[in-house]
């Protein structure tokens, strides 16, 4: 559809318009409804939004953001600690054969630690004292489809293994009326901790 001046009474789509110098822009008609509402178009709105996540994902590797109240953090942070988010999670005990459920809880990743709170008992681990991570697909097409994830540590302290829903991965924001969602999977997780631990 071209431009119609008689659909745009405030000008806002002149710029896409037909001149004598410039052929006009044709666009679909939900998009010059949008331009009419003072919106962009859905392919301009479709990047800025992808620009706008990688900015976000960029904020949270620095530490820059949060996604959770501080005030809901159950422990009290240090002057130079701050949460970054926090996930649904289910602690497991590694058996020889599968894994042992021992309880579910909250997983908090702060710019210091990754703190564990669940039914019956807490972990954490300092970032510095993380030494590897094995991630794992476990009950892979069940009803207990999880993504796994075991942290070894380096200073001779209990290594803390635990699961993640498909569900408690997804994590957003919403800033100036825009909301971005980013996927923590075991891939964006791992890179998240390790940014923050080269950064503590």
């Amino acid at each position: 559809m071209a431009y119609d001046p008689s659909r745009d009474p405030h000008g806002v789509g002149a710029r896409l318009g037909e001149t004598r110098d410039r052929r006009g822009t044709y666009l679909a008609s939900e998009d010059w409804r949008r331009i009419a509402a003072g919106q962009p178009t859905a392919a301009e709105a479709a990047r800025l939004r992808d620009e706008a996540g990688r900015e976000f994902w960029q904020a949270m590797l620095a530490g820059e953001v949060s996604l959770v109240q501080a005030r809901d953090y159950p422990d009290r942070l240090t002057d130079a600690e701050a949460v970054v988010v926090a996930l649904a999670a289910t602690r497991y005990r590694r058996t020889w054969v599968s894994y042992h459920g021992i309880d579910t809880g909250t997983l908090w990743v702060t710019t210091r630690q990754l703190r564990y709170r669940g039914g019956r008992g807490d972990g954490s681990i300092p970032l510095s004292a993380i030494r590897a991570w094995e991630t794992e697909r476990w009950d892979g097409g069940t009803a207990e489809e999880q993504d796994v994830v075991t942290i070894r540590r380096s200073d001779g302290g209990q290594d803390l293994t635990l699961g993640f829903r498909s569900s408690a991965q997804a994590v957003a924001a919403t800033i100036d009326d825009l909301t971005i969602e980013v996927r923590l999977d075991p891939a964006r997780f791992t890179e998240l901790c390790e940014a923050l631990r080269r950064n503590a």
